[in-house]
């Protein structure tokens, strides 16, 4: 069964192809209420998830998520969430994501 992407295509077109040009976006996914994506170009943040929530508002959280580490036959994984903002609306994305990141997100 296929995934109803229209809430992450709706965060990529409210986002714009140039923000996402500019922030180095890659691996996008969604799914029926969110859009992930790693970004290029910010040493403390590397993936920004936003989240559709019930009150029309967006959740974003950045991560930063290394690379994995065998030590001792043990895999692990260094991931950490640097931050997460709710109530965020949909004029205010672009700022909430130049202000965590330093990335200018419009032209």
């Amino acid at each position: 069964m296929a995934t109803d992407m229209t809430v992450a295509n709706t965060i990529r077109d409210q986002l714009g192809s140039v923000t996402l040009s500019m922030l180095g976006a890659y691996h996008l996914a969604g799914d029926a209420n969110s859009l992930q994506f790693g970004i290029k170009g910010c040493r403390r943040i590397n993936k920004i998830g936003i989240r559709l929530d019930p009150d029309d508002t967006y959740t974003i959280e950045f991560w930063r998520i290394g690379k994995l580490t065998v030590r001792h036959g043990t895999v692990s994984e260094n991931i950490v969430k640097v931050s997460s903002y709710q109530g965020v609306y949909v004029e205010d994305m672009h700022d909430v994501i130049k202000e965590e990141t330093g990335l200018e997100t419009r032209l």
